[in-house]
């Protein structure tokens, strides 16, 4: 998948996957088949993989939070697995 809005290249960025150039650019991002927006990423020109940048993230969670769909069970009365909870980690 392309980036929505390919941007600059980032200087001295390379991607953790295939050392491959990063580019600034912005992706649509779901949760639980709701789609919360289109927000900051660094994507790579090689591999296609793509991050999202602390900003982006930060926006993300907020547009989750405000929909009831991230938190803590008090929030959404949904129970999140932490290492002390997983079966994974038990």
């Amino acid at each position: 998948m392309m980036v929505s809005h390919r941007g600059k290249h980032l200087q001295g960025a390379a991607c953790p996957e295939c050392g491959g150039r990063l580019y600034s650019g912005s992706k649509p991002f779901r949760m639980r088949d709701v789609l919360l927006g289109t927000f900051p990423v660094h994507e790579c020109e090689t591999c296609g993989e793509y991050f999202f940048t602390a900003r982006g993230w930060a926006a993300a969670e907020k547009a989750a939070r405000a929909k009831g769909l991230f938190g803590s069970v008090g929030e959404t009365g949904a129970r999140h697995l932490t290492p002390s909870t997983s079966k994974a980690h038990a």
